[in-house]
């Protein structure tokens, strides 16, 4: 935790918006010195100083599970996730109904998208299943680096 949350914590002064004072305890300390939230009240400070980091997955549609296991992993680790719209099924299988002149209309419209969540995250997270990256991924890539996003792969990349 950082000094800013302790001193609100020790002091219990924390004001709303209003400049009134709580007159709540907010949060008590057990014996390691860690910090409880005790009310409802506890959850908006946390909320506000501490605000959860933003993490955008990208990859190959067609490794949804993987899609999947990194969206959940990281929600329990706290972050808000951004990821592609639908994990349970690739792209060829979701629109294998479609002209090829839609299709590819589609993905370019989805790819842009894509940016954007990218623009909003903090991590750009690669799910890279068997050291795989295709165009689009590659594309994803080499824009989350010109933006100067940390980025993360599910894999390790030999010599990159």
């Amino acid at each position: 935790m950082n000094d800013n949350v302790i001193n609100v914590i020790e002091r219990t002064e924390v004001k709303c918006g209003c400049r009134l004072p709580l007159n709540k305890l907010l949060y008590t300390k057990c014996q390691h010195g860690r910090s409880w939230a005790i009310d409802e009240y506890g959850g908006l400070i946390e909320y506000h100083l501490l605000p959860p980091r933003v993490v955008c997955l990208c990859g190959s549609t067609r490794f949804s599970q993987a899609f999947q296991k990194a969206n959940l992993e990281e929600t329990l680790k706290g972050n808000v996730v951004l990821t592609i719209g639908c994990t349970t099924k690739g792209d060829d299988e979701l629109f294998n109904d479609m002209s090829q002149e839609d299709m590819a209309e589609l993905k370019e419209r989805l790819d842009i998208l894509h940016f954007r969540k990218i623009d909003w995250s903090d991590i750009v997270y690669f799910l890279n299943v068997g050291g795989y990256i295709g165009e689009s991924t590659q594309r994803e890539l080499d824009y989350a680096r010109a933006l100067g996003k940390q980025i993360r792969f599910l894999e390790d990349r030999e010599g990159k």
